[in-house]
């Protein structure tokens, strides 16, 4: 485990700590700033991060723990953010991702691999920070705040196929912050609101046969906000809205703690695109309800959110 702290539960550990199953225990004197990425690679634990010595060595970023003690990673990285935000192992090569412009003295703009004797670049790298990746059959996949792989437009997100760089379909409309590959299917989350031609709230799927080649994804496929003139905390109506991607069955539901539906507030299909809603506070019988906390629960084409609402008098 990698982060920001100094204890993993009893035991005095700087910023990474291993869990055995029944106790952590400290890797060495650990590392002297945040741990952002941990990867394996053979027997040996990499960490990056924003990390310059694992006491007495000088390791830049990037470390290597064989079991029994730290070194460092061929020079670590450099450049005006020299930080490591992200890595994977790609065709047996460790893989760095993040600010940083050269990896062993060699430049490397934002992305490098280590071979296990030296650095190399991954053509011409990309044009701002990778803060993600992940390996997807035989590609290694790349997110972050770029727009540019090879000098070449990939908005957020790119693949490498071992000699070069290409897009996702028209990419994402703003950052790609993290990866994760389950069966078939790559998924990324970050702070985008549209996934290829496709609206999708902060998580999509790419499944690679549709041209747009993304789909939305749980929760996110329909967003629901509190928004209007309504407060939160409320002493009458609460106002909200929310997003639907396409037409689709809805319903908005007001519950109380116990989960318990207190009013239906809307039910039926609905067009794409936004839609008001208000609830006044009172039950399907028209009582004004107690003062508390309540839920707002949307369900829409199998997606679900929720937001939590207060009442007072």
């Amino acid at each position: 485990m990698g982060g920001t702290f100094e204890t993993a539960g009893s035991i005095s550990a700087a910023n990474i700590a291993r869990w055995n199953g029944a106790a952590w225990s400290a890797l060495g004197p650990g590392l002297d700033g945040t741990v952002r990425a941990l990867a394996v690679r053979g027997s040996d634990v990499y960490a990056g991060g924003d990390f310059t010595q694992a006491e007495p060595l000088v390791v830049d970023h990037l470390a290597r723990w064989t079991g029994s003690g730290w070194s460092g990673v061929g020079g670590g990285t450099g450049g005006e953010w020299p930080t490591v935000m992200a890595l994977a192992v790609y065709e047996g090569d460790l893989i760095a991702g993040g600010p940083f412009q050269t990896a062993g003295g060699v430049p490397a703009s934002c992305i490098a691999r280590w071979n296990g004797t030296a650095w190399g670049a991954l053509g011409d790298g990309l044009d701002s920070w990778v803060g993600s990746l992940a390996v997807y059959g035989d590609e290694l996949v790349a997110g972050g705040q770029f727009t540019l792989a090879d000098g070449q437009p990939a908005p957020f997100i790119a693949r490498w196929n071992g000699s070069g760089w290409t897009s996702f379909a028209s990419g994402m409309d703003n950052t790609v912050e993290t990866l994760i590959v389950s069966g078939e299917d790559l998924y990324a989350g970050g702070t985008f609101m549209r996934a290829g031609t496709k609206p999708s709230y902060y998580i999509a799927r790419w499944y690679g046969t549709d041209p747009a080649g993304f789909d939305a994804d749980g929760p996110g496929a329909a967003d629901l906000v509190l928004a209007g003139s309504g407060a939160n905390p409320s002493d009458g109506g609460v106002a909200l809205s929310f997003r639907l991607s396409e037409p689709s069955l809805t319903t908005v539901t007001a519950h109380d703690l116990t989960g318990r539906r207190v009013a239906t507030l809307v039910d039926g299909l609905l067009a794409g695109g936004w839609h008001p809603v208000t609830w006044d506070g009172r039950d399907a019988s028209g009582t004004r309800l107690a003062p508390g906390v309540y839920w707002i629960r949307l369900a829409s084409g199998g997606a679900v959110s929720a937001r939590r609402v207060v009442l007072v008098r």
